[in-house]
C-alpha cells in the first residue's frame, strides 16, 4: 500500500490534469464558437472520458479520486471495467 502522502500528490496531479485538459477543450471551444455563431449547444459539449480497468483491485485512493471527480467535474463520464471469470454462471 502506498503511503498516503504519494496517494494525495497523485490523486491531486490527476485532478489537475484533468481540470487542465478540460479547460482548454473550453477554450477552444470558445474560439470555434466565436467563428461560427450557428452551431447548436448540443454540439459543442464533449465529455472527458475516465476509465478504470480491473475495478476489483482499486484501493482507497481510487475510490477517492472518483469521488473528487464526481464533486469538480460536470463533464466527465467514468467508465469501469472488470474481467469475469470464465466459466463462472
Amino acid at each position: 500500500m502506498y503511503e498516503p502522502d504519494i496517494a494525495e500528490v497523485v490523486i491531486d496531479s490527476l485532478l489537475e490534469f484533468i481540470s487542465s485538459t478540460l479547460q482548454e477543450e473550453e477554450d477552444s471551444k470558445e474560439i470555434k464558437s466565436i467563428s461560427s455563431e450557428s452551431q447548436s449547444e448540443n454540439e459543442m459539449i464533449t465529455p472527458f472520458i475516465l476509465i478504470f480497468d480491473q475495478v476489483s483491485f482499486m484501493d482507497a485512493s481510487s475510490w477517492r479520486l472518483i469521488e473528487a471527480c464526481k464533486t469538480m467535474f460536470t463533464r466527465l463520464a467514468v467508465v469501469f471495467l472488470m474481467e469475469s471469470e470464465l466459466g463462472s454462471d
